[in-house]
C-alpha cells in the first residue's frame, strides 16, 4: 500500500469512528459525602459541595481532585439532636420542637455554588459564606451570618445576594466581602428568630429580575403565616409584602409578569385546606387570580412556562392556565402516593408523567396519553434527546427509548441520590448519600459519578 493510500484510509477510519469516539469516554466515581448540592460544570472544572463541609473542585474528565476548601472548622456534621425530658407529653414535645433556638453550626455545604468571574460563592451551615478563588481554591473572603446558608446565591455585576436561616436577606461586595444591605425576609424576622413562640421555617431561594429580589417565607405558631415580598437591590427598601394565612410555601416562580407562589391553606373544623396556587403582579404585590385544589397529605411539585402552570399532588396532576389560572386538565393518580419524587415530567411537546409503575407520554394541551411505557413507581425523568430520556430511581440512573420502552442502559448505585444530575455534552455527573445505620458499625459509602450519557459507561 502506498503511503498515500494509507493517509486515506487512516482519515476515513478517523471520521467513521468520530461520533463514536466522542461518546466512548468513561465515567468514574469517586469517594464523596454527597449533599443537597448540586454539581456545576464551569469553565473545564467541576465543582461541589459535601456534607463534609467541603468545597470540591475535580478534574471532570478523571475525577482528579485540583483542590478542596474545608468550612465549619471545629463543627460536626449530623443530624441535628433536640434533647426532650423523658415522660414528656406529645403536646409539649411538639412545641419544644416548634419554639427551639436556632439551630446549631454545623460543616455541611448544601447549596449548589455560582461561580463567575473566576470566584465561587456558596454558603455553609456554618453560618458563613465564603467566596473562594476557582484557579487555587484559596479563600478570597468570609462572611459570617447568624443562621445557616444552604440557598443558592445570586449574583450580578457588583453584588451578590443570598438569604440566612437567621431571616435576613444580605447583599455584599464581590471583591471584598463589604456588606451593601442588609434586610428582614419578612417584617418581623430577625425579631421572631430571637425569641421563643412562632418558628420560621427556613427562607425559600429567592428570584431576582429587573432590580428587584422576590422572598417567599413561611411561620408556624397559633396561625401559620406565608409572606411573599418585594425588596430593591439598589434601595434595600421594601416595594411591597403580602401575609397569606397559609404554611409550606413553595420556592417562588416569576414568568413574565406574573410572580407565581404554591402553598398549602390553614384548613379549620368547617373548612379544609387547601393546595393554593397564587399569582400576583411583581410590580405592586397585588394578588391576579387563586386556584385551589383540595390538598391530600403529601408534597407539592410546581413549575410553570409562559404557557401553563404544572404542580402535582399524591391525588393527581393539574396543569393550569397562566393568563387567568383557569383549569386546562387534570390527571388522577391511580396509586395515591404518599412519598412523590420531586418532578416526573417534563414540559416540551409531550408531558412525561409517573403513575402506578407507568410512564405516561402526555399531550400538553389537553393531557391526552400518547403512549404508555414500563418503568417502577419512582422513577423521575431529567433530561430528554430525540428518543432518548434520561432519569432517576431510588437506587438506579437509567436511560430509556420512547419509541420502545426498553432500557438502553442503566447504571445502579449502592444508595439513593442525593442531588439532581447534571448534563454535559457526553457527561451526567450526580451524587448520592453515604447512610449510616442506627446501632450497627455498617456505613453506606456515598460517590459522585461521572456517567456516559450515550452509553452508560
Amino acid at each position: 500500500m502506498k503511503s498515500n493510500d494509507f493517509r486515506i484510509h487512516f482519515l476515513a477510519a478517523i471520521l467513521f469512528a468520530g461520533p463514536y469516539l466522542l461518546t466512548a469516554q468513561s465515567g468514574w466515581k469517586v469517594r464523596h459525602e454527597g449533599s443537597q448540592s448540586r454539581p456545576v460544570l464551569q469553565d473545564g472544572v467541576l465543582y461541589v459541595g459535601s456534607l463534609d463541609g467541603s468545597i470540591y473542585a475535580l478534574d471532570p474528565a478523571t475525577g482528579h481532585q485540583l483542590w478542596a476548601v474545608p468550612t465549619g472548622e471545629g463543627f460536626s456534621s449530623g443530624p441535628e439532636q433536640v434533647v426532650i425530658p423523658a415522660s414528656t407529653d406529645l403536646a409539649t414535645q411538639v412545641n419544644m420542637i416548634a419554639s427551639r433556638p436556632l439551630r446549631d453550626r454545623k460543616k455541611e455545604i448544601q447549596g449548589t455554588p455560582v461561580i463567575s468571574d473566576g470566584i465561587l460563592w456558596v454558603g455553609s451551615e456554618d453560618f458563613n459564606f465564603y467566596a473562594v478563588n476557582t484557579t487555587d481554591g484559596a479563600i478570597k473572603w468570609v462572611f459570617e451570618t447568624g443562621g445557616r446558608v444552604n440557598t443558592e446565591p445570586i449574583v450580578d455585576d457588583e453584588q451578590v445576594y443570598f438569604v440566612s436561616e437567621d431571616g435576613l436577606l444580605y447583599a455584599l461586595d464581590k471583591s471584598t466581602g463589604e456588606k451593601k444591605l442588609e434586610v428582614e425576609t419578612y417584617t418581623g424576622s430577625r425579631l421572631a428568630l430571637s425569641q421563643p413562640g412562632p418558628f420560621p421555617n427556613p427562607p425559600n431561594q429567592p428570584v431576582f429580575a429587573d432590580g428587584n429580589i422576590y422572598l417567599s417565607h413561611w411561620v408556624r405558631g397559633t396561625v401559620k403565616k406565608v409572606y411573599v415580598s418585594s425588596i430593591s437591590t439598589e434601595s434595600g427598601e421594601r416595594n411591597w409584602e403580602i401575609a397569606l394565612e397559609g404554611w409550606d410555601v413553595q420556592d417562588p416562580i416569576l414568568v413574565g409578569d406574573k410572580l407565581l407562589i404554591l402553598y398549602e391553606t390553614n384548613g379549620s373544623a368547617s373548612e379544609p385546606s387547601y393546595i393554593r396556587v397564587c399569582a400576583i403582579n411583581p410590580s405592586t404585590g397585588d394578588i391576579l387570580w387563586t386556584y385551589d385544589q383540595q390538598k391530600v397529605y403529601g408534597f407539592k411539585n410546581f413549575s410553570a412556562d409562559s404557557q401553563a402552570i404544572y404542580f402535582e399532588s399524591p391525588a393527581g396532576f393539574i396543569v393550569l392556565d397562566i393568563n387567568n389560572g383557569a383549569l386546562k386538565w387534570s390527571y388522577t393518580f391511580d396509586e395515591k402516593k404518599i412519598n412523590l419524587p420531586e418532578r416526573s415530567y417534563l414540559v416540551d411537546d409531550q408531558i412525561f408523567l409517573v403513575d402506578n409503575g407507568n410512564l405516561l407520554v402526555m399531550d400538553p394541551e389537553d393531557g391526552t396519553i400518547r403512549k404508555t411505557l414500563k418503568t417502577d413507581r419512582f422513577f423521575r425523568i431529567h433530561h430528554r434527546e430525540g428518543d432518548t430520556v434520561i432519569g432517576t430511581s431510588e437506587k438506579q440512573l437509567k436511560a430509556l427509548s420512547i419509541a420502545s420502552g426498553k432500557t438502553i442502559w442503566s447504571v445502579k448505585t449502592s444508595t439513593a441520590l442525593s442531588s439532581a444530575p447534571v448534563f454535559d455534552d457526553q457527561m451526567i455527573y450526580f451524587t448520592t448519600g453515604s447512610v449510616g445505620y442506627v446501632g450497627m458499625s455498617r456505613v453506606d459509602q456515598g460517590y459522585l459519578y461521572a456517567v456516559n450519557r450515550v452509553t452508560g459507561k
